[in-house]
């Protein structure tokens, strides 16, 4: 019996797929990359679902200075530091504000959506649904293969 190429690409194109291809691919990875509970990793930090994930998780152990240290772009922690603002009354004033529960609020309402890619697939903008109490879609922008929430 012939096979002819085509059937054989065919195959191998169907085995690929039906058992994960090893190959990487260049679109942004929006599925969950760790498990809840699991603690940040890079292989987390380095899907923009998986970010969101580590955050709420963060946000729900009430570790502040841990969100404004892994989660915000480290250009804009530098520029915190430069200008001698202590991350600890940062983040204590961050806790003791409205912020981190309507953070938290909006996350848990964009947790499991797509997010809309732009800017050559570095910033993520998910739009908050109706009734959530969040003033503006949330975002995230890669920086070095890592996702950090931008607003």
């Amino acid at each position: 019996m012939k096979f002819s190429p085509y059937c054989l690409l065919l195959g191998t194109v169907l085995t690929q797929q039906a058992c994960g291809s090893s190959k990487p691919h260049n679109k942004p990875d929006t599925q969950l990359a760790t498990p809840a509970g699991e603690t940040a990793n890079r292989a987390g930090r380095e899907s923009v679902a998986g970010t969101i994930e580590l955050l709420i998780q963060s946000l729900r152990a009430k570790e502040y200075r841990a969100v404004f240290e892994q989660f915000l772009d480290p250009k804009d922690v530098a520029k915190f530091k430069e200008r001698s603002e202590s991350l600890d009354e940062m983040a204590k004033e961050f806790g003791d504000s409205d912020k981190p529960q309507r953070l938290l609020t909006a996350l848990l309402a964009v947790q499991g959506t797509k997010p809309t890619f732009s800017e050559k697939d570095t910033l993520a903008t998910f739009p908050v649904p109706p009734g959530v109490d969040a003033p503006r879609p949330v975002k995230f922008k890669r920086v070095d293969g890592r996702w950090y929430i931008k607003n």
